[in-house]
């Protein structure tokens, strides 16, 4: 009698699940229930990491010649670094930005 119990409880499970949108449901647990289904469609987030991409800004003719990363825990301030500007054909004061 159990048997029939546990095979009637699975069939309305499966019945449940397809009313709700899932056709290709072959076999279900009764036991889960609708609790534990995520959509496929939903994906999770991804953690901001500790590196980050940035840009330089020359700072005579204001373009951004340089991109490079930045580890924002070991580095908490704006980077600061003399880089050759093309433009100017000379050395020159690059700070960072943001890239868009």
């Amino acid at each position: 009698m159990s048997i029939i119990l546990v095979c009637l409880r699975a069939s309305v499970a499966q019945l449940v699940e397809h009313s709700h949108g899932k056709a290709g449901v072959i076999g279900s647990s009764p036991i889960g229930g609708l609790y534990g289904i995520r959509k496929v469609d939903e994906m999770p987030k991804a953690k901001k990491g500790a590196i980050d991409k940035i840009a330089l800004r020359c700072g005579e003719c204001n373009r951004k010649n340089y991109t490079t990363t930045k580890n924002r825990r070991n580095v908490q301030r704006k980077l600061e670094l003399n880089k050759y500007c093309k433009w100017d054909r000379k050395v020159t004061l690059h700070k960072e930005t943001k890239i868009k």
